[in-house]
């Protein structure tokens, strides 16, 4: 009986392997559920400052940048697939005269005239430079060769990606300390001089620092409340006199004819320190607003309505139509019951 069980166990697994070595390529099993892993691979990677051209309308962008050339134009694509992005004008290195150009979160402007940096032509060269800097040899290099996902367990995956892109901080060239400084990155208008400005990029870290590039040369500030002085002398600014030159870095200039909006500074000031506040798991000033949605529709009283209108209106106001993460309905249920008779 015990050996009938063993001709039966030995006929589930296989046949076993003819030599001594053990080697032999595993069967292929064609019943499910099956058991398979999958791993996650981290890539190092830049930002650099374009355009995305979505139908004449032109958005500055961070745009992703991978040692394995693997670019994300708002559609993740190798190096070849970038050729075709740069060609058909959807990445551009260029807006033009008298064209509309905006920087999300920050402000929208009305080119008078520019000087760009690259042209169509040897825009891809320039990235790739950019993967150089990660990459020096250029070696082993993604290309999709067509394929563009793959299934993998339950779960469609696109070949391209890996897991979402992550600012970190880089505190020297060798020293690893093991401390990693997950961080978020937002845009100011920095004061270069009178009536010039740098399109600044603030990348705000979870231990309250803020290392602020895209200028002349980087600043690290330790303390976010060290910006106030710097809002107050109007060395950060969000909006810009008309025929101002704003500079963008590694990618060109433009003179602003006329700001078409802007978001309020001291808004972008609650919004770092709201950044700061979710990347330390605390509460920010949308999660108290949920909180005081949520417990207004349990008990709809004037006090609830009171303490509701109070947190709605201290999320920065360019932030408030994201508060239910609903772009259709956006922030239309909150104002409807705090604002009903106005």
């Amino acid at each position: 009986m015990k050996m009938n069980k063993l001709f039966i166990l030995m006929g589930l697994m296989g046949s076993l392997p003819d030599d001594a070595s053990g080697q032999q390529a595993q069967r292929n099993d064609n019943s499910y559920p099956q058991a398979v892993i999958s791993r996650m691979r981290i890539l190092e990677g830049r930002y650099v400052n374009s355009i995305i051209n979505n139908g004449g309308i032109y958005s500055l962008i961070d745009l992703p940048v991978y040692e394995d050339g693997v670019v994300n134009c708002w559609d993740k694509v190798d190096l070849e697939e970038l050729k075709a992005k740069i060609s058909k004008g959807w990445l551009s290195p260029t807006a033009p005269d008298k064209g509309k150009i905006s920087c999300i979160h920050l402000a929208g402007w009305e080119i008078a005239r520019s000087k760009w940096y690259y042209t169509k032509e040897n825009y891809h060269d320039f990235i790739v430079s950019v993967v150089k800097t990660m990459n020096p040899t250029l070696s082993n290099l993604y290309y999709s060769n067509g394929i563009t996902a793959k299934v993998i367990g339950n779960v469609n995956y696109s070949t391209l990606s890996y897991s979402g892109e992550q600012l970190i901080r880089k505190d020297s060239e060798k020293n690893i300390s093991f401390k990693d400084y997950k961080g978020k990155r937002e845009h100011y208008l920095y004061k270069k001089s009178d009536g010039v400005y740098w399109l600044a990029n603030f990348n705000v870290y979870a231990d309250g620092s803020v290392l602020i590039d895209g200028i002349d040369k980087s600043i690290k500030i330790d303390k976010v409340q060290e910006l106030e002085p710097l809002i107050q002398h109007g060395i950060i600014a969000t909006k810009v006199p008309d025929n101002s030159t704003i500079i963008i870095k590694d990618l060109g200039e433009f003179v602003v004819a006329k700001t078409l909006y802007s978001a309020d500074v001291k808004d972008k000031f609650v919004e770092i320190g709201d950044i700061v506040s979710s990347l330390n798991g605390r509460p920010t000033t949308s999660g108290d607003c949920v909180n005081a949605f949520n417990e207004y529709n349990k008990q709809p009283t004037k006090e609830n309505k009171a303490k509701l209108k109070v947190a709605y209106e201290r999320i920065p106001k360019h932030l408030r139509v994201y508060v239910l993460g609903d772009m259709d309905a956006k922030d239309w249920p909150i104002r409807k019951v705090i604002y009903e008779n106005e």
